[in-house]
């Protein structure tokens, strides 16, 4: 039986899920035992399957790795943080199984992922002061801008220099 472990993405780097394949009891119940992939199986992504915006998903047809990246400059506030690709392994008699590797965005690559982190980008601010003041959560260089305010009537003293 395939399967991926989840996997988080950094802007800009290639996120790399491996499959492993548990093998079955005779009742088809999962074992703990690993096994490889029986040699000659290949791996593909479903034709129908569209990789969300911004993201680019690929899959070695010989070893499942599933690649994916995502582009730093096509993130924002509608950016999809979590996703499933889905991927079918057929091996060499003709079988075949479906898997999903489930990724999660990390825009700023603290370990948590967007869909949990209150900070996307971790530059300090709130994504949600981001999203109210119209600025960008997914870019760090990109901060809502803080109003003045006026302070209060000072008395000018008037100094004679000596």
């Amino acid at each position: 039986e395939p399967k991926y472990e989840d996997t988080k993405v950094v802007p800009g780097k290639d996120a790399e899920s491996i499959p492993s394949f548990v093998k079955e009891d005779e009742d088809g119940n999962p074992t703990e035992e690993k096994v490889d992939a029986p040699e000659g199986s290949k791996f593909s992504i479903p034709e129908d399957f569209k990789a969300p915006e911004g993201y680019t998903v690929k899959v070695d047809e010989s070893t499942g790795v599933v690649t994916v990246t995502a582009d730093p400059e096509k993130l924002n506030k509608d950016t999809v943080e979590e996703f499933d690709v889905p991927v079918t392994v057929e091996y060499p008699d003709g079988s075949t199984d479906d898997a999903k590797a489930k990724f999660e965005l990390d825009t700023d690559g603290d370990g948590t992922p967007d869909s949990k982190d209150d900070d996307d980008d971790g530059d300090g601010v709130l994504d949600t002061e981001e999203i109210d003041k119209g600025t960008n959560p997914k870019d760090k260089n990109e901060r809502p801008l803080t109003p003045i305010e006026p302070g209060e009537d000072t008395t000018a003293a008037t100094v004679e220099p000596k």
